[in-house]
């Protein structure tokens, strides 16, 4: 099948009216799937038009999320919005919208809860990424700016290095997300040890005096090492203790989460063996196409075209890679074209977790994370918001 390329013309345009027509359609206030997104999206959309009035949204939608965060919460994992409140308040500030006086005020009875919650997921050795102790984690590394919780990050690494299976010059962590009773070692970015080695590596970043935080680094690195088979769309499989690979790409599972944390290590430790090992899988991976649309069955960011446009890009800014630009055009051109649903939702469609309206809305998995990624790639204004997916 011939891909035919379309302008952005006035997708965004269209994707804003769809998610301001159906705002009440949001039980969530956090970033993922909630209201906060289309805070984010007003953000993008004013850097795209380059027209200030566009700012009052993104404060009007950051507004009525927190107000929606308090007593009368209708949705779910309210400490997950939480979290992403105060992640999308470091990044606001970052970009020069809001002060340092405002989120210090915004978050000063959030930090006890996160804090609380921290503590319970340590003890309770959960410590997933995306909703476990490392994503309090997240949140605490973003409020070392603000406030002093060194003491509260190094406990987690501390927790981290205790939960470590050593084998050799190898460490390891168990996954008890799907069953406490049965844990099971995830290779991955979402909820495996890609992601948790990508957590030191924030850390690292952050300077945390942590004297074993390098070598954990380094022998949770050799560890995924160990399954790079070299062969295949995905080089590494999902499970160390299966041999399930998938046959396709995208930012939730495989092969892309884990060639990120290798370039993200090269980065940030100077080690140009591990920037060629993550350049190495990155590139295999962007050989991946779908024409017929066999597997990427929407343009979500989390599990469609859009986020592998967008991660594409990403690194590539880094590597200078024609493999990696193809891709990027050819995810781009694959996004513009699948807008072609009888659909509420500016003529997308969300293939996971459909029976929610509030899915083909949100940021992780519908037109509020499509859209942002054709206005960043479109006016090249980078994809500095994947960070809320964990890829800093």
């Amino acid at each position: 099948m011939k891909v035919i390329t379309k302008h952005i013309n006035t997708k965004p345009d269209l994707i804003r009216e769809a998610l301001i027509k159906n705002d009440s359609k949001f039980i969530n206030m956090g970033i993922m799937d909630g209201l906060l997104g289309l805070s984010l999206y007003h953000y993008y959309y004013y850097l795209f038009t380059n027209d200030d009035v566009y700012l009052n949204d993104v404060i009007t939608y950051l507004e009525k999320s927190i107000e929606g965060i308090g007593d009368h919460y209708k949705g779910t994992n309210i400490i997950n919005n939480i979290i992403d409140l105060g992640d999308y308040l470091f990044f606001l500030y970052q970009q020069g919208v809001i002060d340092k006086e405002d989120i210090n005020e915004l978050l000063v009875d959030s930090d006890t809860i996160i804090k609380d919650f921290l503590l319970e997921e340590t003890n309770k050795k959960n410590l997933d990424p995306m909703l476990g102790a490392i994503k309090a984690g997240y949140y605490l590394l973003n409020r070392l700016e603000f406030i002093d919780v060194n003491s509260e990050l190094i406990a987690l690494l501390s927790s981290i290095e205790e939960q470590t299976i050593t084998v050799e010059s190898f460490v390891y962590w168990e996954s008890i997300l799907k069953d406490p009773q049965e844990p099971i070692v995830e290779l991955g970015v979402t909820h495996g040890v890609a992601g948790i080695v990508n957590f030191l590596l924030q850390a690292y970043s952050k300077n945390i005096a942590y004297n074993n935080l390098k070598s954990l680094i380094l022998r949770g690195l050799n560890f995924l090492y160990e399954f790079n088979e070299k062969k295949g769309v995905n080089w590494f499989r999902l499970e160390a203790n299966e041999k399930e690979k998938l046959n396709y790409q995208d930012l939730a599972y495989g092969d892309i989460g884990i060639g990120y944390t290798f370039l993200n290590a090269g980065t940030l430790l100077q080690n140009d063996d591990l920037l060629a090992i993550g350049s190495d899988i990155l590139q295999n991976a962007a050989k991946f196409r779908d024409n017929n649309e066999k597997y990427t069955k929407d343009a979500s960011l989390f599990y469609g075209s859009s986020g592998l446009c967008a991660l594409f890009s990403k690194v590539n800014t880094k590597l200078e890679d024609s493999k990696l630009q193809e891709a990027v055009n050819y995810w781009k051109d694959i996004t513009l074209n699948k807008d072609n649903k009888k659909s509420a939702w500016a003529g997308y469609h969300s293939n996971y977790n459909a029976q929610h309206d509030y899915t083909h809305l949100s940021f992780s998995e519908g037109i509020c994370g499509i859209g942002i990624m054709l206005m960043a790639q479109e006016k090249e204004l980078g994809h500095d918001y994947l960070r809320f997916l964990n890829f800093y």
